[in-house]
């Protein structure tokens, strides 16, 4: 796939963010191999003129690839009508956060002005690649052509080591507004640590040290490089949610994680956590607190569980959910669409060039 060569232009929010990380960044090195040169314009709070200027611009691109953000109307629309959208999400960003309350304010998840802007820009998508199947059924309400495409990332180097320590180590791993949902399973965690005592212990990565919990957790402070070390060093990975849209919005992103690192997981069986966990295979579905007292119980207590769920996790991972995998995916579905366009008489690739 070398000739013609794809233009995409992506445009982001925040770099920062975990969705540029693992939906835009780590592609980007990669893109060449796949016929695509691939440029990146931060747009959220660019002044007014540069948006202009830069929406009058995407007609020398093949695709604008908007990441998340939810540009205004005529933003979208000046630049839909000289150049093809692809639209990717991986948050339910059309309801609110469950743990808010009140109005949320605008420009936050859930807030008129987001789901306005939100729909206004699937129904001029000419693609949407959506997180998960939840975010996918959203989609097809205003665009036809919507792909499911899950967030990724590259198998760790070095493979994680099959070496099982005593005592046991659950690991969670999440934003400081995500820290929310331990409460949802803090009884049974606390039950569990009287009940096996030092055999289970609770490892939480994020920025801040859960607070109001029964929970003893061993805290480290997240870090781009010691989230690296971290996953290693755990056994078993957690992902308890609500359920409700947002939840459901969510990735499983926590748990892919932990599975590349060649982990079990436990999972609320809530949105995408189905995707990517095979009940009593790699992992275990919880429901109710008796379903996470047994899952938890029953890795602390069949410790030969954690080699062979693991090994069944890192395999789901590479096959489904790998770096490589995910990006030929796309690959696929532009260049697909990008040929379909021009036996149609509507690829201007040629014409522009």
């Amino acid at each position: 796939m070398n000739t013609p060569r794809l233009r995409i232009l992506f445009l982001t929010g925040s770099q920062d963010q975990a969705s540029y990380r693992y939906r835009v960044e780590q592609f980007l090195p990669h893109w060449n191999g796949f016929g695509v040169k691939a440029d990146v314009f931060q747009f959220v709070g660019t002044h007014y003129f540069r948006k202009i200027a830069l929406a009058l611009s995407s007609w020398n691109y093949d695709y604008v690839w908007i990441q998340k953000k939810t540009p205004a109307g005529w933003l979208v629309r000046l630049m839909s009508a000289r150049t093809p959208i692809i639209y990717d999400f991986d948050d339910a960003i059309y309801t609110r956060e469950p743990y808010t309350t009140g109005k949320p304010r605008a420009g936050r998840p859930g807030s008129p002005q987001v789901r306005t802007r939100l729909r206004k820009t699937l129904r001029s998508a000419r693609m949407v690649f959506a997180g998960n199947s939840a975010l996918a059924d959203y989609a097809r309400a205003y665009c036809t052509r919507v792909h499911i495409v899950p967030t990724s990332l590259d198998v760790p180097q070095p493979p994680a080591s099959s070496f099982i320590a005593t005592p046991v180590r659950f690991g969670w791993i999440g934003s400081a507004r995500n820290l929310f949902y331990l409460q949802c399973i803090d009884q049974t965690l606390a039950g569990i640590q009287e009940e096996y005592g030092h055999s289970a212990v609770f490892h939480c990565m994020s920025s801040t040290m859960p607070e109001n919990v029964e929970t003893r957790w061993e805290f480290t402070k997240w870090t781009p490089q010691a989230e690296k070390t971290w996953l290693k060093t755990i056994d078993v990975g957690l992902m308890p949610l609500t359920d409700d849209p947002w939840s459901r919005g969510k990735c499983a992103f926590k748990l892919l994680q932990c599975m590349a690192n060649g982990h079990p997981v436990i999972g609320s069986a809530v949105g995408a956590n189905f995707d990517v966990i095979e009940n009593g295979v790699n992992g275990y579905l919880a429901e109710t607190e008796e379903d996470w007292k047994n899952a938890v119980g029953d890795l602390v207590t069949a410790p030969g569980k954690l080699r062979t769920m693991g090994e069944v996790s890192r395999n789901i991972f590479d096959k489904r959910f790998s770096r490589a995998h995910v990006q030929k995916t796309i690959a696929e579905k532009i260049w697909s669409d990008f040929d379909s366009r021009q036996q149609n008489g509507k690829g201007f690739y040629a014409q522009k060039r």
